[in-house]
Formats: structure tokens, sequence, C-alpha cells
């Protein structure tokens, strides 16, 4: 073979891959895991939008409560002014002004107390939403709540069909599918085309005498893979069935989420009702205390007793409506009813 004392060989080579299993089957896997961070970022933002809904709901009870208890504190404070007056006219005995002092004292302490849950509500809000933790929150009315809703097997169905759970089971599964074609491809050739422009010579020299090109096409066989193919095939296949009773374990899951949230919202509806009755009692209850009271036919016991009552159900009803507004919240999420 000729050799010269100096030579030189420089040459830009391009490979174009005509048949290679490993890359067709990677670059459909690349975008199905591409498909999958989607589905988490849709995940997260589902959850992180029934949280905030939730924790709405709990600022709106908080302001409401807060609100019912200022209001009935004028009650409270009317009913010193009044035994004041009857003290200093020798109608009652001072012990009956300390009683009613001591009721208001009482029932500052659990406004304190309601006020400091409503700005721990509000800051959490804040929070979520990524805004100053003491921004004003503007609490609207909260709209109708139905008598029912329907029965849960239609939105079992709905959450098999939409929960982003569920889609990446699928995505997984179709990335497990596509290991184990790419597996079963192992052995099959691998085609390329191979082209090489360059120089050579004893100097660098830029001439149609210096530069050359050449192409070719390149098969690859690799003939001992067969048993690591082979090991391969067995765990994708493996994965594939673990993958399949992961699946049908997370739909189950699935279905006794969307039954208990549908009970809970079920309960949350009877108990407004029962609120609500419990209300229209306390309310008669305390009218026909007060008027007993004002006309000096009933005690003062009686009625703090009637007021307490009567708070105790406002409490109870709002507490209750709000409860249903936060179950409904978590039931969409479950039931994947709505769309963020």
């Amino acid at each position: 073979m000729f050799l010269r004392p100096h030579e030189q060989e420089t040459k830009i080579r391009m490979v174009q891959p005509l048949f290679n299993s490993d890359i067709y089957y990677n670059s459909k896997i690349r975008r199905e895991l591409t498909e999958t961070e989607k589905i988490t970022v849709d995940q997260y933002r589902q959850e992180l939008a029934a949280e905030i809904r939730k924790a709405y709901y709990t600022v709106a009870m908080a302001d409401r409560l807060t609100g019912m208890l200022a209001d009935t504190r004028k009650l409270l404070e009317e009913n010193v002014r009044v035994n004041r007056k009857l003290v200093d006219n020798g109608k009652i005995t001072i012990d009956n002004l300390y009683r009613s002092e001591t009721e208001l004292a009482g029932f500052d302490q659990k406004i304190q107390v309601s006020e400091k849950n409503r700005t721990m509500a509000a800051g959490y809000f804040n929070f979520l939403l990524n805004r100053p933790l003491k921004e004003k929150i503007v609490i609207a009315e909260p709209g109708l709540i139905p008598e029912t809703i329907s029965d849960s097997t239609g939105f079992a169905q709905t959450a098999l069909e939409n929960r982003v759970e569920v889609r990446k089971l699928e995505k997984a599964g179709d990335i497990t599918e596509l290991q184990l074609k790419m597996n079963q491809a192992g052995s099959l050739p691998n085609l390329m085309v191979v082209a090489d422009y360059g120089i050579q010579g004893e100097e660098y020299k830029f001439n149609k005498d210096a530069d050359f090109a050449q192409a070719s096409a390149v098969l690859t066989w690799d003939l001992f893979a067969g048993f690591q193919n082979r090991a391969k095939i067995r765990q994708a296949k493996l994965a594939k069935e673990m993958l399949d009773q992961q699946s049908e374990e997370v739909k189950k899951q699935i279905e006794l989420q969307v039954l208990n949230a549908y009970q809970e919202l079920k309960t949350a509806r009877e108990g407004i009702v029962s609120a609500e009755s419990q209300l229209r009692s306390a309310r008669e209850g305390f009218r026909l205390v007060k008027r007993r009271y004002d006309e000096g036919q009933a005690n003062l016991i009686e009625f703090i007793d009637a007021r307490t009552t009567l708070t105790q159900a406002e409490e109870n009803l709002i507490i209750s409506k709000f409860t249903w507004l936060s179950d409904y919240a978590e039931f969409e999420k479950v039931a994947a009813i709505r769309k963020y």
C-alpha cells in the first residue's frame, strides 16, 4: 500500500438512518412522556382549583358567622342597657345586671375567636392565590343550593372517563406497549446512509484534486442479542400486567371516592333541611320568650337560654350551608365534572 510521508484527511460525515427501530419507538415514547407531563400539570391545576374553592367557602363561612355574632351582640348590649336602667329604678336586683354583663363579655370572647378564624381563613385563601395575605376578599352571596342531585352511578362513569389518574395510567400503558414493541423489534437489522465529503493530501488545499465525496449504505445486524431481547420482552410484559392490575385498582378507588363524596353531599343537604327547621323553631321560641321577658313574665335565665338557642341555630345553618358548598367542590373534583 502506497503511503506518503505526510498525509491528512479532513471530512464531514452525515449519517441518515433509514430504518432503526430504537429511534422510531423512542421518538414515540418521548411524545407519550410529554403528554404525561401535561396531564400531571392538569392534575395539579384541578386539585389547586378545588382547594381554592373550598378555602373561599371557609372564608365566606367565617365572615358570615362573624357578621351574625356582631348582630347578636347588639341584642345583648341592649339587654345590658335595659337591665342597668331597671336596676337604677329598683325594678330588678343588681345580680341580673351582672349576669347580663357577664353574658356580653363571654360573647365578646366568642366574637374574637370568630374574627381570628376569619383572618386565618382569609390568609390561607390569599396564599393559595399567591396574593398578599391581608388582601381584601370580596365575599359574594352563595348561589341556591339544589334540593337533590342525580344518583352517583352516572357521575362514577364520568369520573372514570375524565379523571387525570386514569389518563396517566392509560399513557403509562401506551408507553409500556411501545417499550414491548421496541424490544420485540430488537432482532431486526438497522439500515442507514452514510455520506462523506472532505479533502485529503499532503497539504491543505481546496481544489478539485484535493477534495473527495463518497456515499454508502450501511446495514448492521446484531445476531447475538436474542437472549437480551427476550429478557427485556419478558420484563415489558410483566410491567404491562402489573400496570393493568394497578389501573383496575385505581378505577375501583375512584368509584369509591365518588360514592363517598356523593354520600357526604347528600348528608350535608339533609343537614341544611334540619338546620332550617331548627332555626324556625328557635326564632319563634325566642320571639315568645322575649315578649314575656319584656312584659316581666320571664326571668333573665329564660331569656339568655332562648337567645343562646337562637344563636346556635343560626350558626348551625350557616355552617351547614357552607359545608354543603365545600362538599360539592370536593364532589366536583372526584367526579371530574368541572373543567379548569
